[in-house]
């Protein structure tokens, strides 16, 4: 076989994997809007690909050389590709900063799509290295210098630029590994009109109070405790309370219940404020928009240890600070916040329940079941009810986490043909037996326990199908709210407008009464006047939300544009100083 030939089938056999994910992706619900530059882009880069190596093949150089050179670009193409195409047909988009910062999450997108795709990129790659055709000369390299100067003409056509596969994964990795790297400069006297700023500080974000408001006024004769549960990837439309109901009758009676107890709020319209896991807890429980995510926590070492979370506060204020998580790969970030225990799937198992790791471990993942994980948390409250210690107890599951289905003891949704709806009825029946021991239980008398959600659902394929949404759907949504009031001082509903979970460490401060406390929150409490402008910010992509509709940049109204660039500059602002560590002084703490 030529060369010419040998190089356009391997560089064909990859754009026409590229077209198949992109086809299917346009025919089904979700996912990124396919279009014409889908197709047109990496025609234009694998053409010219293609070309460069045609130029490399004229010259009379060693066959091994020429063979070395292929098989590296083939290779970094392969890769590239089949991984694009994989994420096209797993998640619906393109490779994006949250899913490379989580690549250590890859076993819950362990499918068949994921394994079918590394089996292609293996076969290609061992027949294309041992059947590598002999050398052909081809002295007409003029022509080539042409074509491949037409080609880089396309390739600098905006579209074509911006829709090439492997150029938005180099920028997102770019991001990932050095996400200061691409700030923007800014007029920071404008921000400062919006949100609560000492331009004139070394540290800008430095308050002295956490609320502004007497809407809450409750006098607490002993600390409260405050209990907090993270439900992994939750949003709010999967609850009957929130409208579930409608489409999934019976879906969550557990949350359903909660929500009609006489003791307990449920806030409509709020949303998560950043994804995934890492960003979410972390920056829910420090009222921030923490720079790196994922396992560039660990890297970016400066995360959630240059500014204050509400854990910290209550160790100052003699609370015991407890994390309760489906799994341990969080625990740096749990260290960072300064909870005092961690009670993960290698702790909990042997410290609390006394039983063997195995017997609490999901079939489905390395890690708690959501059941072993509610039963922990409710022998730890049964050894500690005679306890008058005040305490902060967080707790995250797994089980609910996108690409996953109940392990073989979970319950299951009906006839259990739908993994989203199973793993959300599972977290209900592990919660519900929860639910069952503290509402009789003497922690009921002193406790807010608030049930949210680390982040949004994903918005994976199977899921905008289910819920019947209209792409596109993004990584924020309204997430729940609901907070039981062992003092019914709450109204029994109340509507955020739109406000985000970076609001919700403040909104705790201000239930427990405290308020003279040295922070850096950029949040407000929810009972506040506030003109902060409600958002999102993920990595490199920010949103905003307006009447209850979510919105990325590129899709902002024109008169709300001026609104967008002020959340932009101030998630910057906030960023740029974190990176420096000018958010919060260390003699504060």
């Amino acid at each position: 076989m030529k060369t010419r030939n040998y190089l356009a089938l391997g560089f064909a056999a990859l754009y026409l994997v590229f077209l198949i994910a992109c086809a299917v992706v346009k025919s089904r619900a979700g996912g990124i809007e396919i279009n014409r530059f889908h197709v047109i882009a990496p025609l234009v880069e694998f053409c010219l690909y293609l070309v460069v190596l045609k130029i490399l093949f004229t010259f009379n150089i060693n066959r091994k050389i020429k063979k070395t050179a292929f098989f590296l670009l083939f290779s970094l193409l392969s890769v590239i590709y089949l991984g694009q195409s994989a994420s096209l047909l797993i998640g619906g988009e393109l490779l994006s900063v949250v899913a490379i910062e989580n690549w250590r999450e890859a076993q819950f997108v362990r499918s068949l799509t994921s394994m079918a795709c590394a089996a292609v990129l293996v076969a290609m790659l061992l027949v294309y290295f041992f059947l590598f055709p002999k050398n052909n000369k081809d002295e007409n390299r003029k022509k080539y210098y042409v074509i491949l100067l037409v080609l880089l003409c396309a390739f600098q056509l905006k579209n074509v630029k911006n829709y090439s596969p492997t150029l938005a994964l180099a920028k997102n990795v770019y991001t990932v590994a050095c996400p200061m790297c691409s700030g923007s400069k800014f007029d920071a006297t404008e921000v400062a009109k919006y949100y609560t700023l000492k331009l004139d500080s070394e540290y800008p974000f430095l308050r002295d109070y956490v609320y502004n408001n007497d809407v809450y006024k409750i006098p607490h004769q002993q600390k409260p405790n405050v209990i907090v549960l993270f439900a992994e990837g939750y949003s709010a439309h999967l609850i009957g309370t929130y409208g579930g109901d409608r489409k999934f009758p019976g879906l969550t009676p557990n949350l359903d219940a909660f929500a009609r107890d006489a003791h307990v709020c449920v806030v409509d319209n709020y949303f998560n404020h950043t994804a995934a896991t890492h960003r979410g807890i972390g920056g829910t429980l420090a009222s921030a928009w923490p720079l790196a995510g994922g396992r560039w926590i660990d890297v970016h070492s400066k995360s959630y240890q240059s500014y204050p979370s509400i854990v910290m506060m209550l160790n100052k204020l003699g609370y015991e600070t407890a994390m309760f998580s489906g799994w341990g790969r969080l625990n740096n970030m749990y260290a960072a916040l300064k909870f005092k225990r961690i009670y993960d799937d290698t702790s909990l198992p042997g410290e609390i329940l006394k039983i063997a790791r195995e017997e609490t471990l999901s079939t489905e993942y390395d890690g708690l079941s959501d059941q072993a994980l509610y039963a922990g948390l409710t022998k730890y409250l049964q050894q500690n009810e005679n306890k008058t210690v005040p305490h902060f107890i967080g707790v995250y599951n797994v089980g609910t986490h996108a690409f996953l289905n109940t392990g073989a003891n979970d319950k299951v949704y009906n006839t259990g043909n739908e993994p989203i709806l199973n793993i959300t009825h599972n977290f209900d029946y592990a919660l519900g037996e929860f639910l069952n021991y503290f509402i009789k239980s003497p922690w009921a008398k002193n406790t807010y326990l608030i049930i949210t959600a680390d982040h949004a659902r994903f918005p994976e394929p199977a899921y905008v199908r289910l819920f019947e949404q209209d792409a596109p759907r993004y990584f924020v949504d309204a997430i729940p709210l609901m907070i039981y009031d062992p003092y019914s001082g709450l109204p029994r509903r109340i509507d955020a407008g739109g406000r985000t979970s970076i609001d919700l460490a403040p909104t705790i401060l201000n239930l427990l009464g405290e308020n003279t406390i040295s922070n850096a929150f950029l949040g407000a409490s929810l009972f506040d006047e506030t003109k902060n402008i409600p958002g999102a910010s993920i990595g490199n992509e920010k949103y905003l939300v307006i009447d209850g509709a979510v919105y990325d940049f590129s899709r902002v109204p024109k008169q709300f544009r001026k609104e967008a660039e002020i959340f932009s500059n101030y998630v910057d602002l906030y960023q740029v100083h974190e990176n420096n560590d000018k958010i919060y002084p260390v003699d504060e703490d």
